[in-house]
């Protein structure tokens, strides 16, 4: 796993009279849980050239997947820049706005970014030397939740927190100053994956899953119908006013880091800004609700969930200077009625074969290359295979999303 040029893609790091004398370099993360880009752990030891004392530098190098295929379901030559774009010029932006209204509490959920580049030959095409520089969080005490587990109650209203916050802080702008919005923010807010990854095909295993259950059996037909909308038609999921913000747009437990104090979450990072975009920002509530949370606290919890994080956007509207009349809680409701249905359809197929999906050698669950989704047997045979935690959580957010009319 190697990185070429490290002292030249460094060296806002690094620094000036200092000298890299030995690198080391491996994964960040175990194989199979990388997807939109491939996460090396560079550690350095440096040496000042004045004085000779030598200390040890921790970053992360993210790089493009070496995979052509991942490269183009996410649409790499855009996201990768995207990305690039969201340090250098949004983050300054928003980190600003706050500033000057006087805002203590100054966003701060992303790594710090310490450089970038697109290649080694100096033209505009993203290549397989594309790298951009982050510290590594694992060394500052933040670490991943396991997917398999998902938050708990106290987790997942620290995410809540800090989701609120982000998506605020543009919110904000746009309605106290819509000409730095219209001309700084919105045109770098039009990313999003290339392609559905083939998971318009899984179709058979979701319905078997759901006919499973007496609540969602007769909501088939339903779904049926929102996932031809989803995957075969011209989606309508223009962005509509006055909510319509920064959203992230994959917010799930692998892309969301957490740092304890004596065993309490007290802080929170996100990583992996490709694929984010103008839109609602029910989208990424749902998709992190949907995908992230532990079943129990799901079920028994999501409607505390909702007002929670309405609760946090208007406190950071207000203390921006906002309006808040037209972000009332029905209002947001609402926001549910004309969005739930995108995120919807994505994570019934990214539950079973992305957030539960194995680990490692695990063979006892099925793997999404392995179905052939025209046969009966194999589709039968993956639904038997699914652990039951899966199944549950998609009845529930099937269920929930018909009992609020979402769907």
């Amino acid at each position: 796993m190697s990185v070429n040029n490290i002292e030249s893609l460094c060296s806002q790091r690094v620094g000036y009279n200092k000298k890299i004398i030995k690198t080391d370099t491996s994964s960040l993360v175990p194989e199979g849980e990388n997807y939109g880009g491939e996460m090396v752990k560079l550690n350095l030891v440096v040496q000042d050239e004045n004085s000779n004392q030598s200390e040890e530098i921790h970053v992360v190098v993210k790089k493009i997947p070496p995979s052509e295929i991942y490269q183009e379901i996410f649409n790499i030559q855009h996201t990768f820049r995207a990305e690039i774009n969201f340090y250098e010029k949004l983050v300054p932006l928003f980190q600003n706005f706050q500033r000057e209204n006087n805002v203590q509490d100054v966003l701060d959920c992303f790594a710090k970014f310490y450089g970038s580049r697109l290649n080694l030959n100096g033209s505009e095409e993203v290549d397989l030397d594309a790298a951009i520089v982050f510290e590594n969080l694992s060394i500052a005490g933040f670490r991943n939740i396991d997917r398999l587990t998902g938050f708990n109650f106290e987790e997942t209203q620290l995410l809540l927190k800090y989701l609120a916050q982000l998506h605020a802080v543009p919110l904000a702008i746009k309605i106290r100053n819509p000409e730095l919005f219209k001309q700084e923010i919105r045109p770098h807010l039009n990313n999003g994956l290339h392609g559905s990854g083939g998971f318009e095909m899984a179709l058979p295993i979701i319905e078997a899953i759901l006919n499973e259950s007496q609540k969602c059996a007769p909501l088939v037909p339903e779904i049926q119908k929102l996932w031809h909308k989803f995957y075969y038609e011209e989606k309508d999921n223009e962005a509509k006013e006055p909510f319509a913000t920064f959203s992230h747009g994959d917010p799930w437990v692998n892309n969301i880091m957490v740092k304890y104090a004596n065993g309490v979450a007290t802080e929170l990072k996100f990583v992996d800004f490709q694929v984010y975009e103008y839109a609602s920002p029910v989208a990424d509530f749902l998709y992190f609700m949907f995908t992230s949370v532990q079943n129990n606290v799901l079920k028994e919890n999501i409607d505390d969930f909702l007002k929670f994080y309405h609760s946090s956007l208007l406190q950071n509207l207000k203390e921006l200077g906002c309006d808040l009349e037209p972000f009332g809680y029905d209002r947001f409701l609402k926001e549910f009625e004309e969005h739930t249905y995108i995120s919807l359809i994505w994570v019934l197929t990214f539950i079973p074969f992305v957030v539960f999906g194995k680990k490692g050698d695990d063979s006892t669950v099925p793997s999404f290359q392995d179905i052939k989704f025209s046969d009966s047997l194999s589709v039968e045979d993956a639904r038997k295979r699914l652990p039951q935690v899966v199944k549950d959580k998609i009845h529930f957010i099937v269920e929930y999303s018909a009992r609020n009319n979402w769907i």
